[in-house]
């Protein structure tokens, strides 16, 4: 499972850098479109943590 996470922030994090820098260099940008990629980015994860933490909460107590 955690290979299948990194793969999947890596998946999305390729997809917005693509999809913002329209296919420039990472240095050929300006610093502000960077950090603007940078915070939807943190955004987006920050958005499945919550997803995450809120099933994990509802799911409760597993008792093996």
């Amino acid at each position: 499972m955690r290979v299948l996470g990194q793969i999947t922030s890596m998946t999305i994090a390729t997809f917005y850098f693509a999809g913002m820098l329209g296919g420039e260099a990472i240095e050929a940008v300006s610093s502000t479109l960077f950090l603007k990629v940078m915070k939807w980015s943190f955004l987006t994860f920050a958005a499945i943590s919550v997803a995450g933490i809120f099933f994990s909460y509802q799911r409760g107590k597993i008792h093996r």
